[in-house]
């Protein structure tokens, strides 16, 4: 009996501390122990203020730049008014080579080509020229723009007076190339070649000028 006592009592304080052998330590502590784990308190100060103790300065970093925009040579002009000199060259008058010529144009407000362009020009021998182009141009919103044109010229003789307009025979077929550079937006210098044929007259110009736009 005395045997058996014994063994029921062994048996009751093994089973009634089962449990808390195989308890885990960490989830039955108290949430406050658990923390201070985790986080042990430390007397040391902050980075920042270690480093500003040594001597050291912590400034932020500088702003980012703003984008800017990469495109400055982009011209954007859709009209122009030019101003030319040049050289103005009588391809029937073998006694004279060439005559100075100033003028300009006008070339009339479109995007996108071919555009119309007028223009005119005096003559150092008191003739005018009054031309009007179909003008195509080439990479039209870049700095460097050649061009094409092909159209029809008047060449006005001063004695022939108001019936030089309606004389057929001073009309000339005309046609040219050049190009235009940006210098400074929305100004380009500009550098022409221009030919003209007729029944009565065969002519050439060279001319350089500015072109001005907006």
């Amino acid at each position: 009996m005395k045997f058996i006592y014994t063994f029921v009592l062994t048996i009751f304080i093994l089973f009634s501390n089962f449990p808390m052998a195989f308890a885990s330590p960490d989830r039955d502590a108290p949430i406050d122990v658990q923390q201070e784990e985790l986080n042990p308190a430390s007397d040391e100060p902050p980075l920042n203020m270690q480093l500003e103790a040594e001597g050291y300065s912590i400034t932020p970093p500088p702003p980012m730049p703003q984008r800017k925009n990469l495109i400055r040579n982009e011209y954007t002009s859709t009209q122009a008014i030019t101003v030319r000199l040049g050289s103005f060259i009588d391809l029937k008058d073998n006694g004279n080579s060439g005559k100075a010529m100033f003028g300009g144009s006008y070339l009339f407000e479109k995007i996108y080509s071919p555009k119309w362009e007028l223009g005119a020009d005096m003559i150092s021998n008191a003739q005018g020229l009054i031309h009007l182009f179909r003008k195509t141009i080439f990479t039209e919103r870049s700095s460097f723009r050649p061009y094409y044109k092909y159209g029809l010229s008047h060449l006005l003789i001063p004695k022939e007076s108001l019936a030089s307009i309606v004389n057929y025979k001073n009309y000339m077929i005309s046609g040219g190339v050049g190009f235009e550079y940006l210098m400074v937006n929305p100004i380009s210098v500009r550098l022409d070649f221009e030919a003209h044929t007729g029944v009565q007259f065969a002519s050439s110009n060279f001319n350089l000028g500015f072109s001005f736009g907006w």
